[in-house]
C-alpha cells in the first residue's frame, strides 16, 4: 500500500465518525465527531451571544440609573422651589412687619 492509499483509507475511516458542520450563526465550518444538532453554533458565536446578553443587561441597568437620576433631580428641584417659596414668604412677612412698624411709628410721631 502506498502513502496516498493509506491516507485515503484513513480519510474514509474518519468520514464515518467526523462530519464537517457549518455554524448556524456565522457560517464557519468545523469538523465534529458524531452528528451535531440541527442548529449548531460554534464556541465563538456562543461567546458573542453571551457578551451581547451581558451588554443588554448593562444597558438596562444604565437606563434605570438614568431614570432614577431624573426622578431624584425632579424631587430635589421641587424641594428647592418649596424652600425658596418658604424663605420668600418669610422675607415678605418680615418686610411687611417692618413696613407696618414704620407706618405705625410715623403715625405716632416717631
Amino acid at each position: 500500500m502506498t502513502d496516498s492509499e493509506v491516507a485515503v483509507g484513513v480519510t474514509h475511516a474518519a468520514d464515518d465518525t467526523m462530519k464537517m458542520t457549518g455554524c448556524g450563526s456565522c457560517g464557519m465550518y468545523m469538523i465534529l465527531e458524531g452528528a451535531p444538532g440541527k442548529s449548531f453554533v460554534c464556541m465563538k458565536c456562543r461567546l458573542i451571544e453571551l457578551m451581547e446578553e451581558k451588554i443588554r443587561g448593562l444597558e438596562m441597568q444604565v437606563e434605570s440609573l438614568v431614570e432614577f437620576r431624573k426622578g431624584f433631580e425632579q424631587i430635589m428641584e421641587q424641594r428647592h422651589e418649596v424652600s425658596e417659596g418658604k424663605s420668600s414668604d418669610l422675607q415678605m412677612e418680615a418686610g411687611l412687619g417692618n413696613s407696618e412698624g414704620r407706618l405705625l411709628g410715623e403715625e405716632s410721631g416717631q
